[in-house]
């Protein structure tokens, strides 16, 4: 893997190309249901935001007994 060093210049032009869409993207996000025991909406929005990213996402429900309950976890992670 090549090593990419970025000056702070790059950086800084980068985050401001990137502002509308991450605005557009907590937008709709905020406009999902999420508070404790209604986050499936939220997450399952979240879920679909990494997949487009080309993240692995791996759902799943706490068991009962834990705190909050059943509510849902979404976990990112790259792809090796």
């Amino acid at each position: 893997m090549t090593q990419v060093l970025l000056n702070e210049q790059q950086i800084l032009d980068a985050v401001a190309a990137a502002q509308p869409q991450a605005v557009d993207m907590l937008q709709e996000l905020v406009a999902h249901p999420s508070l404790l025991g209604q986050e499936d909406s939220a997450q399952t929005y979240m879920a679909g935001m990494f997949a487009g990213m080309g993240l692995r996402v791996d759902c799943w429900r706490r068991p009962m007994g834990w705190t909050p309950p059943r509510s849902g976890i979404v976990v990112p992670k790259w792809k090796r």
